[in-house]
């Protein structure tokens, strides 16, 4: 072995060792946390009846986790400063389970007073 390969060694051996000794036996490291994406809202929109007030939001919902899931959905109506107008819930799949790769169709409608200061929905999926 070179002269080098052989400090590298000893260098990557002499920190897996301070590694190893600083933690107390029997303790784990904490495991890097992160969240799976459970679905994707496709073909989002709305229709807006501004005599009526009413707002009438479509869209595909598919089932992009590893796993059978039931949830809802979570609309936001927001101004064009992006502050939430109005937010209200509606099941997804009528609150039935759903496959993972399936695409549900979503339809919710709500009425709201002052749908003219509207400019954008967004769509967030809660698992239930």
């Amino acid at each position: 072995m070179k002269a080098s390969s052989l400090h590298a060694f000893f260098v990557s051996a002499g920190l897996i060792f301070l590694i190893a000794t600083s933690t107390p036996a029997g303790q784990s490291l904490s495991p890097v946390q992160f969240e799976q994406r459970m679905v994707v809202v496709e073909d989002l929109a709305a229709e807006f009846h501004t005599s009526s007030g009413t707002v009438i939001v479509t869209a595909k919902i598919k089932n992009v986790s590893q796993s059978m899931i039931r949830g809802y959905a979570t609309i936001y109506l927001l101004s064009a400063e992006g502050k939430k107008i109005h937010a209200y819930q509606e099941e997804v799949n009528g609150g039935e389970v759903f496959a993972h790769g399936t695409t549900v169709d979503l339809k919710a409608t709500s009425k709201i007073s002052d749908i003219n200061k509207l400019a954008s929905i967004s769509v967030d999926f809660t698992k239930s």
